[in-house]
């Protein structure tokens, strides 16, 4: 339950109920968002706040000791004293309040209010101390989601919303086991899975999230996609990359599924497997993650249908809509400052390319270097039978635009980590320095072709799995030569 839930009445219940030995002590405490030893807490907090009593002398005699604390303590003393002597003193605990009033003295109402100020005091603290575990809690859950490639979504907040309902993931009651975000490549399948686990972060009740991405496909010299054979990413190594984020270090792959299946039964957690269709035998991976999930969640992104496994529910992705697309396009030319485009333009490249995001942020770079006819010419003469052979013209004309360190930069992301790799690591795989090196690296976020990810003081750079599809192939030497 939120913090901003816990106020001083339901502290108030909360001690009431466990001084008189009550069970609904605990369920106070929860109405009030407190931990299951809330009591401890409340405990710790008062003693903390009268450290400077001699220690012992809230153990002995207690009237001499609630009058010296009430003639010589602050407001916010003689409130937290109260407490002490109403709910914890081995010897004033349980005593009326006239009786404690009377032994200081003061009137009656005036204890009142000395204890009122207490329970607020102490909702504050546990207010405090609620926010921070909840920050802590937050960010170990989201330590192996990776950071979002984009800064606005466009078209994918009711399909995440979907999902989280369809996984049960609001309340983690019911739901189905493993779902599947379908579609064409670039079409945002990642991005919705990204949504889908920041969402997640909200239920406390979930144990952890987990991120295993499959490395990427290539393209042939026609244009078409192709699943990596035999893939650099198999059952096995997701598996065990899966094994290291759950803390598990079995050696044995049998004491790996069996850890696996114990702590995925044991709690409930989110586990993504981000561009299932390369690995290398999606048909053994499925089954096998359906057998050790237990009460965990399994969210997949894949081109393929997994329609097929009876376990897996699906949802198909569709391409962004027209209006969506029209605020990709001006979002990402208000990045690159070129702005100026009109709705009817953007309604012929939509007639083009339809609404796949990744070629509209891709046709967006280029419309911030070439004349928007140009590009547009371009788009309308090229051999386009399928959605990979787009990508390739695509790609070809942003090759086209490219330096040569710009190049040497990209084509040395191949052997890149999914995840993203380091400024130090870029700089030293692709042999750049100085100058060179810094405007190679901008030309490159500027086209789309590389995006930067990880934390503000520690960024990581990566390229989307359908432009490292391209580095893999003879195309690059075809382009060059042309």
């Amino acid at each position: 339950m939120s913090s901003v839930q816990i106020n001083p009445k339901l502290i108030e219940m909360a001690l009431k109920a466990w001084a008189n030995g009550s069970s609904a002590a605990h369920s106070a405490a929860e109405r009030a968002g407190a931990p299951v030893r809330f009591v401890s807490f409340f405990q710790e907090q008062v003693a903390q706040e009268l450290r400077q009593v001699p220690a012992g002398a809230l153990d002995g005699a207690w009237q001499p000791v609630l009058q010296s604390q009430f003639q010589n303590g602050k407001a916010e003393h003689r409130a937290v004293s109260a407490l002490y002597f109403a709910y914890f003193h081995p010897l004033a605990r349980l005593r009326r309040v006239t009786e404690l009033a009377d032994s200081i003295p003061v009137s009656t109402r005036q204890f009142q209010r000395y204890l009122n100020q207490g329970y607020a005091w102490l909702a504050v603290q546990l207010t405090q101390a609620e926010q921070t575990a909840n920050e802590k809690r937050r960010a170990s859950l989201r330590r192996f989601i990776p950071e979002p490639e984009y800064k606005t979504l466009f078209g994918v907040s009711d399909l995440a919303q979907k999902a989280v309902g369809l996984l049960g993931l609001g309340a983690l009651d019911g739901g189905t086991g493993m779902l599947s975000l379908e579609g064409l490549g670039g079409i945002g399948k990642t991005a919705i899975a990204h949504e889908v686990a920041l969402a997640s972060l909200e239920n406390d009740r979930l144990a952890g999230i987990c991120w295993v991405s499959a490395r990427q496909e290539w393209i042939n010299a026609l244009g078409e996609l192709k699943a990596l054979v035999p893939a650099s990413r198999t059952t096995h190594d997701l598996l065990t990359r899966l094994a290291e984020q759950l803390g598990i270090r079995a050696v044995e792959m049998n004491e790996r599924m069996d850890a696996l299946r114990s702590v995925l039964s044991a709690a409930v957690y989110l586990v993504v497997v981000d561009n299932l269709e390369t690995v290398e035998d999606p048909q053994f991976l499925l089954p096998v993650l359906a057998s050790i999930r237990g009460e965990s969640r399994i969210l997949l992104t894949s081109r393929h249908s997994l329609a097929h496994f009876p376990y897996v529910q699906t949802i198909p992705v569709p391409e962004l809509s027209l209006e969506n697309s029209q605020g990709l396009l001006k979002d990402e030319l208000q990045r690159l400052a070129a702005g100026g485009i009109t709705d009817d333009q953007i309604r012929e490249i939509y007639q083009l390319i339809g609404g796949l995001p990744l070629a509209l942020k891709l046709v967006a770079a280029q419309l911030a270097v070439l004349p928007y006819q140009l590009v547009l010419d371009g788009l309308r003469s090229a051999d386009r039978h399928t959605q990979d052979t787009l990508y390739t013209y695509i790609y070809q004309r942003s090759w086209a635009l490219l330096s040569q360190p710009a190049r040497q930069l990209l084509v040395s992301m191949v052997d890149a980590d999914p995840d993203g790799e380091t400024i130090d690591w870029l700089g030293l795989m692709c042999g750049l320095q100085g100058g060179d090196f810094e405007h190679a690296l901008q030309q490159l976020m500027n086209l789309r072709l590389m995006e930067k990810t990880g934390a503000f003081d520690h960024p990581l750079y990566q390229i989307h799995r359908i432009t490292a599809s391209f580095l893999s192939t003879n195309l690059r030497s075809k382009w060059e030569a042309g």
